[in-house]
Formats: C-alpha cells, sequence, structure tokens
C-alpha cells in the first residue's frame, strides 16, 4: 500500500472510518508543508488539519463540506479547493470499502493551477481577438486544421452579404463570385492543407448582384507541437482602389 500510495502524482490522504488519519503519502505533505511522517502515531491530526485551513481562501466551506460528506458516508465527491497563495487543487474522495461496510475513506488531491491559469489565459485571449474582430475596418475568419470555417466577424458579413451563421464551415465559398471561386477554392485548399500562407484577389458577389473587390490573406495557426491548428484569414475591399 505504501509504495502504491508514493508512486501515485496526487496528494493522497487516508483515513478510518470514523475520519481518524491514518496515513498520507509524501506528495500530500508536500503540497500542505506538512512533515513527511505518515504512521498514524506520528501523526498530530489537529495540526494537520490546522495547516490545510490556514492556506485555504474558504476554510469555513471546507469544513462544512467534509462534515456533510461524512454524514454520507458512501458518497463520492469532487470539487476544486482555492489557496490564498493563488494555487488550485482539485479533490475527489471516495469510500474504501470492505464487502458493502464503509471502513474509511481516500482523499486525492492534484494541483491543477496551470491547467486553470492556461485555460485564463485562453478565454482572455479569445475575448481579445472577439473585440478586436468586432471593431475591425477587415473582414475576419478563422478555420480549423481541416479548412472548416468556425468563426466569421460581422464586417466579412457585410462585404459578403450572407449572415454570419451561414458563413460557417464551407459557406463562406456561397459568396464568391462564379467566375473566380474554383481558383480561390483550389489556392485555399492548398495553403490549408500545406499549412502555409495564402494571398488572393476575388469578388464576393452579394445576392442583390453587388460586387466588392476583396484582397483575402491567412497566415496559419501553429499549436504547442509546431503542428497547423487552423488559419486565421482577413479580406479587405479593394473595390475603390
Amino acid at each position: 500500500m505504501r509504495a502504491t500510495l508514493e508512486s501515485t502524482a496526487d496528494g493522497i490522504l487516508v483515513v478510518n472510518e470514523e475520519g481518524r488519519i491514518e496515513t498520507y503519502n509524501a506528495n500530500f505533505a508536500e503540497i500542505w508543508g506538512l512533515p513527511r511522517h505518515a504512521t498514524r502515531e506520528a501523526i498530530n491530526e489537529a495540526a494537520v488539519l490546522h495547516t490545510i485551513l490556514d492556506q485555504l481562501v474558504s476554510p469555513e466551506l471546507f469544513l462544512q463540506g467534509i462534515r456533510e460528506l461524512y454524514s454520507r458516508s458512501d458518497d463520492e465527491v469532487c470539487d476544486v479547493l482555492h489557496c490564498k497563495d493563488g494555487r488550485i487543487f482539485e479533490r475527489f474522495s471516495r469510500p474504501q470499502l470492505i464487502g458493502s461496510q464503509v471502513a474509511g475513506r481516500v482523499w486525492s488531491f492534484r494541483d491543477i493551477t496551470d491547467q486553470r491559469r492556461a485555460e485564463a489565459a485562453l478565454r482572455e485571449s479569445e475575448e481579445r481577438f472577439r473585440v478586436l474582430a468586432e471593431v475591425s475596418p477587415v473582414g475576419i475568419f478563422s478555420v480549423d486544421a481541416s479548412g472548416l470555417t468556425t468563426f466569421v466577424n460581422a464586417r466579412w458579413s457585410e462585404f459578403a452579404g450572407v449572415p454570419v451563421a451561414e458563413g460557417l464551415k464551407h459557406g463562406w465559398a456561397q459568396a464568391l463570385h462564379p467566375g473566380d471561386r474554383d481558383r480561390v477554392m483550389t489556392t485555399w485548399n492548398k495553403a490549408v492543407r500545406a499549412g502555409t500562407p495564402w494571398t488572393a484577389e476575388f469578388r464576393f458577389v452579394r445576392a442583390d448582384g453587388t460586387l466588392t473587390w476583396l484582397v483575402g490573406q491567412s497566415r496559419p495557426q501553429r499549436n504547442a507541437t509546431g503542428d497547423t491548428s487552423g488559419h486565421v484569414a482577413t479580406i479587405t475591399d479593394v473595390t475603390s482602389l
């Protein structure tokens, strides 16, 4: 059991059926700044609890959750703990059973701080892109790695005379002038497959017959491994030039 506890990357805490601490692993001790002694005889439960509570943003909610859980001893729980120093832990607990009898409970704590910060940074980046796209004087669209359009801005919709929702997937091709469609789609699909930049001059024709001359440009987006994850493109109205 000790080898199993120490082989996991999570912090593990084991309690008996009375809620008393039986043992914990080295990662649990490191997470909370506890002594690494993990035998029941060497553990000061009051000190362990005080040390954990002192680091939490909402210690009262932590205690309340434990009390409620122990009143329903066969429940599983998964939640998130926020620490005063900015760390974030995912906490999971399930009962230990001997037959159908609850003999204790195992708690695991996983540091998800970097994951949550990355998610927050992504949301901030997406919001920044959305705001820029809304105020941009050029049409903007983005596609995934397969070339399916996932986003068009209002300016693009105005140029194309196509509602935003209809411009998604392959919908943007319907706005291309029939005389330009094959040429543009051939060069576009080639750039998407190769993950290379793309530039083309072409016409959009609206349902009322209005023509708009445009210059389109795209650049590939790369993921952490350097693979192409999509393209971001702009279309600029050059009709009056």
